[in-house]
């Protein structure tokens, strides 16, 4: 996905470029720019569901802690560590 965003700013930027020496219109570069936005939220995205994926992952694992976890009154080792497949 990054590769491709790369590839829009590029493309966007040449539009811009041929803009400035006349050999394009506005239009064009309206165009290309909403494709380069597109490209941008697709992959902010993708990189959420990476984070989100990732987070969901580290807390079934253990090795993440949910919020109860801080209370320091509450916190034994029991609950900082906690081994997959167990309660």
């Amino acid at each position: 996905k990054r590769q491709a965003l790369d590839l829009y700013v590029l493309a966007f930027n040449n539009e811009q470029e041929k803009f400035q020496n006349g050999l394009t219109d506005l239009f064009n570069v309206i165009i290309f720019q909403e494709r380069l936005t597109a490209a941008e939220q697709i992959y902010i995205g993708a990189k959420q569901q990476f984070a989100t994926d990732l987070l969901i992952l580290r807390f079934d694992t253990g090795t993440l802690l949910n919020e109860s976890a801080f209370q320091l009154k509450e916190l034994t080792s029991g609950r900082a560590y906690k081994i997959p497949g167990t309660n």
